[in-house]
């Protein structure tokens, strides 16, 4: 009996000692879009990129993604923005975190890692925009499973809005909140 309630003791400790880390999450895959076709372009002309998404829970997000190839590589920004603009472009930008995209000539993943952005529930947009001209990305669409809205920055335009360009985003992360199980101690 002593045994078995020690081993429950150390079970239920371990549980809540480990309770405070959480395992690597997905917040936002839209999945790959194709490797060639139809495409948006990052560039000096759309100058940002963006698509809307809901979270129910928390996040400490650690990486965000746009499925695009690089021609021509530079500086670029991955964005978190407020939905605070009326719903159908990106508002106020709550985090931004600069990268410089290596040329890539084959479509793929790029964006920015070793993130530490707390991300509560609500409604956002992730986007990807660039300040220097001469750097060319092309973002293949569609993403088999697309966001509900995206935008685009046009020269010196602000924001608006486009539809049917399922653009490919990614955002992981792991949720703050303790994860561990709670235990029913039984002599």
């Amino acid at each position: 009996m002593q045994r078995r309630k020690f081993l429950l003791i150390s079970v239920w400790i371990m549980s809540v000692w480990l309770g405070g880390f959480s395992l690597a999450a997905t917040v936002v895959d839209t999945g790959p879009g194709p490797a060639s076709g139809s495409a948006l372009f990052l560039s000096s002309h759309y100058r940002g990129l963006a698509g809307k998404f809901i979270t129910s829970q928390a996040w400490r997000v650690t990486s965000v993604e746009a499925w695009m190839q690089v021609d021509v590589g530079g500086p670029v920004k991955a964005i978190i923005y407020k939905d605070d603009a009326g719903g159908t472009i990106p508002g106020t930008k709550l985090f931004s975190q600069e990268l410089i995209a290596g040329v890539n000539t084959s479509a793929g993943w790029t964006g920015a890692t070793g993130l530490n952005w707390f991300l509560p529930p609500g409604t956002y947009w992730v986007g990807f925009e660039v300040d220097t001209l001469g750097i060319f990305c092309v973002a293949y669409y569609p993403a088999p499973q697309p966001l509900g809205n995206y935008a685009a920055a046009v020269i010196d335009y602000p924001w608006v809005s486009i539809s049917g360009m399922n653009l490919g985003f990614r955002i992981q992360g792991n949720s703050p909140s303790l994860t561990g199980s709670s235990m029913l101690l039984v002599y």
